[in-house]
């Protein structure tokens, strides 16, 4: 995934970010382009997530989505991150 050229991570955290992002992220937020994702609909997707995971997992998976949108801010593919 792209962003594992853009985050450093050992091999066995990025297998555990390229999990989480696959069974957590992907299947609510995959197919919706960036510029569509609003900042309630990541608050209902934490919501969403606090329910199967534990806090201290949603916070992680949580930074990794926010990772996501500030790389996109940053490439100017959108004005503001939604998180």
């Amino acid at each position: 995934m792209w962003w594992q050229s853009v985050e450093v991570h050992r091999e066995s955290t990025a297998t555990q970010a390229d999990s989480y992002l696959r069974n957590h992220v992907l299947p609510q937020l995959g197919d919706r382009p960036l510029v569509d994702v609003r900042a309630s609909e990541i608050q209902g997707w934490v919501k969403d997530r606090s329910a199967v995971l534990a806090p201290s997992t949603v916070e992680l998976v949580y930074r990794h989505v926010a990772a996501i949108f500030a790389s996109a801010v940053d490439d100017g593919l959108i004005a503001m991150s939604p998180c």
